[in-house]
């Protein structure tokens, strides 16, 4: 008859042996659960970019195409027959306040040279709110004012910093009592730029495209005729460049919330070859990550960038 013995347990080493064995199994399974936590927020990350900047995009030339529109079936004249202002005007290198009317209150730039694009349009529709046929970038319905041309919609994009420190694509707009607002149309734009695709000979293609400034500089050459201010006034609202564009040009950079593995690459928001032309002298047209400060390093970034044709330059924007 066999005898059986007690179990007599581990020896020491055996027990070292595998709670070692089991301590590696461990770290093994939570090394594989970080990486994919890593992996996964990353590709959130990547994702939520994609999805911040296509809206952005749409948003800005949504209003785009709007401006400059003007109801000619109306019974009134339309509001740009008096000489209006120019249906678009930009500013570079500058944000705005909340509350000043359109861009006449321009303050330095928000985030890395970010520009100001201000967009004008008739509304549709009896007030307040309109037929919803005209809507400003807030999303709100702009009522038709025949004949009153200061009446028309504002739709102005411009960077401001937002309640948690980060840099957010803001939408100014006149409200129903007339007072300007603003509102955060989305979060993480860290530079948005324009340029202006200039019809100098009015064929309906633009020939060159250039930044605010370079308008600018061409409107400060226009001999303007008239015997008193009222008259000059109006000869350059009639000939300024500005009415001269044909397109626009937006680009966006676009960083996450979150540290991401980008790296210390050099964005060109309108291409390499304009960033080597331009990109000292015209801000935010071309980033270096390594010399953003350390705060800002280590996110993810992407461009986004979109040429939007005028449609509506028959109502007058034209030289």
């Amino acid at each position: 008859m066999t005898q059986r013995r007690p179990q007599e347990g581990l020896t020491i080493a055996e027990l070292l042996v595998s709670l070692g064995l089991g301590l590696l199994v461990s770290m093994a399974a939570i090394g594989l659960l970080l990486s994919s936590r890593a992996v996964y927020l990353q590709h959130e990350e990547a994702v939520r970019l994609h999805e911040t900047g296509r809206f952005a995009l749409e948003a800005v030339a949504r209003a785009v195409r709007q401006a400059g529109f003007e109801d000619w079936g109306a019974e009134s004249a339309p509001d740009d027959a008096g000489g209006a202002t120019a249906a678009i005007a930009g500013l570079d290198a500058r944000s705005l306040s909340e509350r000043g009317y359109g861009i006449a209150q321009p303050l330095p730039p928000a985030s890395l040279g970010s520009d100001v694009l201000a967009l004008r349009f008739a509304g549709g529709g009896a007030p307040p709110g309109g037929d919803g046929t005209m809507t400003d970038c807030a999303g709100f319905g702009v009522p038709a004012h025949p004949g009153n041309a200061d009446a028309r919609g504002w739709s102005i994009f411009h960077v401001g910093i937002g309640p948690d420190g980060e840099p957010e694509l803001r939408c100014k707009y006149r409200a129903a009592s007339g007072a300007f607002a603003s509102a955060a149309i989305a979060g993480g734009i860290e530079s948005f730029q324009v340029l202006y695709g200039l019809d100098l000979d009015a064929d309906g293609t633009p020939e060159r495209y250039v930044n605010a400034t370079a308008i600018d500089r061409l409107d400060a050459t226009i001999v303007l005729a008239g015997d008193t201010d009222e008259a000059r006034s109006r000869d350059f609202r009639r000939r300024t460049h500005w009415r001269r564009v044909a397109a626009v040009r937006i680009a966006l950079l676009v960083r996450s919330l979150r540290a991401g593995t980008d790296g210390d690459g050099v964005y060109d928001l309108f291409g390499a070859a304009y960033g080597a032309a331009h990109g000292a002298e015209d801000a935010g047209t071309r980033v270096a990550v390594h010399a953003l400060p350390a705060r800002e390093r280590g996110r993810l970034r992407r461009v986004f960038a979109q040429t939007v044709m005028l449609r509506n330059r028959v109502s007058g924007d034209r030289p």
